[in-house]
Parts: structure tokens; C-alpha cells; sequence
């Protein structure tokens, strides 16, 4: 079987050539894993998505739902809750499996059709689950930060902001520096794709020095980051879109027509369709793997382009690429008399 380089300098078009290369040699072990890391959460995720539809699809038939913001979130009840915690457990799972198993692949010898879940998670699952947890820990006191700005500026400076928004053209100053505000958080929250395969993939890197990595190799190769983001964006979501509908179907279908599990048949059919809800959302993680797996090429090129890593490596392990000079009788060790006494 080929080996994928991992540092290698690439076109745009190798990097999609070599993600979808990597997924097709270790579809079976992604699998294969995430029924064991992935599939319990999917079973918690689906009981989450279950009854968030039904609350929200109740709410709505019953005409009573809140148009203030905080008592819309309030509402959301703990099918949400659930639904989000397991999604968010669920991408740090996913994001420390595959770039664990790239770097798995790119420091073994590209096989890991025999790799078992004990031994996986012992060389390399169990640090890249907890770096993954490091960094979503980081942005959620990030985004939590930034969301009580908002909250603080929108609830004590309601007036001011309706002043502004009302007078003219003060108004317009404010949509322009808004819309200028939204392209700057776009084109600097980019690069963020590159955090989690850095620091996973680097044992001698702390998370900061991750993060100044991350914008340097992201602004650099900003354009190319951007087409990839777009391109597997669409694809993948293209792709779960499709194979979600017959679960979303058959949930639309038990909160419409069997709002009240009364019953033998709403029984059975709500488990049949919990069954293929499982079945397809934990179809759709898999699906997406790629997109997670196109960002680690992305990096390995950046990082060969930009730091010649694959170069500096060589020179710091010159000694060992260097001539032993066993062929120079006047360089190479005697052997030891000692060693060979039996021959005296």
C-alpha cells in the first residue's frame, strides 16, 4: 500500500487527491473506531435531536412560541441541551481520532488496516483527546467572552445603539463598520482550521505557540485555505444533507403524526425510526471525516512550504544519515580479541 507524505509541499487539486486517498485507505479503521468512540454518543445526539423536533414542532402548532431572545433560549428545553453537548463531545472525539490516526500513519508505516483500539488509543488517541479538549476549552471561554460583550453592550446601551441606528447617516456608519466588523472576524477565524491539527500533530508544541503557528501558516496560504474550507464545505455538506433525509423524514413524520407515544404501532415505529436516525447521523459523522482530514494535508504542505520541515529534520538527524566508514579499514573499530577468543 502507497504511503501518503505527510510534509510534502502541494497544489491545491494534491491536496484534495491526497485527502480522499488517505479516507479510501483507512475508511474501514475510521469506522471501525468510531463504532467503538463515536456510535454512544451518536445514541444520546439522536435523543437530543428527537425531542428538540418535537418541543419545537409543539410549540409551533400550538402558536405560543417566545419572540424575546433569552425566553427563546430558555425554551429550548434539554433535548437542545443534549443535542449540543453530544455534538460538541462528539467533534472533540472526532478531531483527536483522525489527526491521531495521521499521525499514527505518518509515523508508523502507512498501515493501519490491523490497528486496534487499545493500542491506538495508548500511542497517540489519548493525548490527542486531551489536546482537542485544551483547545475547545480555549474557544469556548473565547466565544463565551465575546458573547457577554454583546449581551452587556446591547443591554446597557440600548438607547444609544437605537440612536444610532435611527439618525442618519450615523446609521449608515454603523451597518458599514458592522459589515467591516463581520469581514475581519471572517478572514482572522480562518486560519483557526489549522489550530487543532497543529498542536495534535506536534508533541513539542504548546497551544500557544500553536496558535502563533496557526496564523502564520494560515494567513500565508489564506486563499488556498479558503477555496479548500469552501470546496469541502459544500461537498460534505452535500453529502450528509443526502444521507440525513430519510432519518429527518421519518422524525418529521412521528412528531406530526404521532405527536403522543400511545400505543403499540407509534411505539414501534418511533424506534424504527430512532434505529435509522442512528443510523444515518452516525453515517453523516463518517461522511465528514474527509473535511477534518483535508485540513491536515493543508497544514503538512503549509508547514513543508513555509518551515521546510521535512529539510530541518534531516539536518537534525545528520549523524544518523552519515557514513559509518565501515568500508575503511583504517577508520572502522577492530574487533575486540576478546569478542573473538574462541577463534584464537
Amino acid at each position: 500500500m502507497y504511503k501518503i507524505p505527510f510534509y510534502k509541499a502541494r497544489r491545491f487539486g494534491d491536496t484534495f487527491s491526497d485527502t480522499f486517498d488517505f479516507f479510501k485507505q483507512s475508511w474501514r479503521t475510521i469506522v471501525r473506531l468510531g463504532l467503538y468512540i463515536l456510535l454512544p454518543l451518536t445514541l444520546l445526539q439522536v435523543i437530543g435531536v428527537t425531542e428538540y423536533y418535537r418541543d419545537t414542532m409543539s410549540t409551533a402548532m400550538s402558536g405560543t412560541a417566545a419572540t424575546d431572545p433569552l425566553a427563546m433560549y430558555r425554551d429550548l428545553g434539554p433535548g437542545f441541551i443534549l443535542m449540543l453537548v453530544a455534538s460538541w463531545v462528539m467533534w472533540i472525539f472526532a478531531v483527536s481520532m483522525i489527526y491521531g490516526l495521521m499521525k499514527y500513519y505518518h509515523q508508523g508505516d502507512g498501515d493501519l488496516s490491523q490497528l486496534t483500539l487499545k493500542t491506538f488509543w495508548k500511542a497517540v488517541q489519548g493525548r490527542c483527546f486531551k489536546r482537542s479538549l485544551y483547545i475547545v476549552l480555549f474557544s469556548m471561554i473565547f466565544v463565551a467572552s465575546i458573547i457577554s460583550v454583546i449581551i452587556c453592550i446591547a443591554y446597557f446601551g440600548g438607547s444609544t445603539l437605537n440612536f444610532l441606528f435611527t439618525s442618519y447617516p450615523l446609521n449608515v456608519i454603523v451597518v458599514v463598520g458592522i459589515i467591516g466588523l463581520i469581514f475581519l472576524i471572517f478572514v482572522f477565524s480562518l486560519p483557526l482550521t489549522l489550530w487543532a491539527p497543529i498542536y495534535l500533530m506536534e508533541d513539542q508544541t504548546s497551544i500557544f505557540d500553536a496558535l502563533r503557528k496557526t496564523y502564520r501558516y494560515g494567513m500565508r496560504t489564506w486563499g488556498s485555505l479558503f477555496l479548500l474550507t469552501l470546496i469541502m464545505g459544500l461537498l460534505i455538506n452535500l453529502i450528509t444533507t443526502i444521507v440525513m433525509v430519510p432519518g429527518l423524514i421519518m422524525l418529521m413524520i412521528q412528531v406530526l403524526v404521532f405527536p403522543q407515544l400511545t400505543g403499540v404501532g407509534p411505539v414501534i415505529y418511533a424506534f424504527i425510526t430512532y434505529i435509522v436516525m442512528v443510523v444515518v447521523t452516525f453515517i453523516g459523522w463518517v461522511a465528514t471525516m474527509p473535511f477534518l482530514i483535508a485540513f491536515g494535508f493543508h497544514y503538512g504542505s503549509a508547514a513543508e512550504k513555509i518551515d521546510h520541515v521535512t529539510a530541518a529534520a534531516d539536518i537534525a538527524h545528520f549523524n544518523e544519515l552519515g557514513d559509518n566508514n565501515a568500508d575503511d579499514p583504517d577508520v572502522a573499530p577492530r574487533p575486540s580479541e576478546i569478542d573473538d577468543f574462541e577463534k584464537l
